[in-house]
């Protein structure tokens, strides 16, 4: 499956994306709050494979018009009953703070109301890692709450994270939002 955008498409992620994910995800910035550090060829794979494999998981490439591999987005957790999904997104930090951001989310965003027909769609974020709260601020995500005791960190130590949504009543009007974002 393709996702098209005007600077980049989301591609259905495959075993052939290894090599790309791995080069676009070479600084370890990227994994700073993320429970898997891949780095090295093998990981890659495994993370592929893994994504693949898991049960309500949407895994994209995220691939530029030029053809270079930037990053991944995955819809994860999808529940049909309460209609309900959350993403996860990585980007090689070149292109963080860029319009590209935007029409990421763009796309997935739609591809979840219009596509999967979901009502809510969620992003939990660590405590520290503000720059993605900021970034989903951007894009008018809703700052709900707080999961306490949520995950463990590298050193064992309990750390909470924050939950952010966009739901369906809401789509129309924050489509419109983005798309300014990105157009300006």
């Amino acid at each position: 499956m393709i996702l098209q955008g005007k600077e980049i498409d989301l591609i259905s992620m495959e075993i052939g994306h290894s090599k790309g994910l791995m080069e676009a995800g070479q600084n370890r910035k990227i994994w700073e709050f993320m429970s898997k550090k891949p780095l090295k060829i093998e990981e890659f794979e495994d993370y592929i494979t893994d994504s693949l494999n898991k049960n309500g998981c949407y895994p994209f490439t995220i691939i530029t018009k030029n053809g270079t591999i930037i990053g991944s987005t995955q819809l994860r957790n999808h529940n049909i009953k309460h209609k309900t999904i959350e993403i996860i997104t990585w980007i090689n930090p070149l292109y963080w703070g860029k319009k590209i951001n935007f029409e990421i989310k763009l796309l997935i965003l739609e591809y979840c109301f219009n596509e999967l027909g979901v009502l809510r769609v969620q992003y939990v974020v660590d405590e520290n890692n503000i720059s993605s709260q900021k970034s989903l601020l951007k894009i008018y995500a809703l700052k709900e709450g707080v999961f306490r005791n949520f995950k463990f960190d590298s050193n064992g130590l309990y750390k909470k994270s924050f939950v952010y949504s966009h739901i369906k009543e809401e789509w129309a009007i924050v489509k419109q939002k983005i798309i300014k974002l990105i157009e300006n």
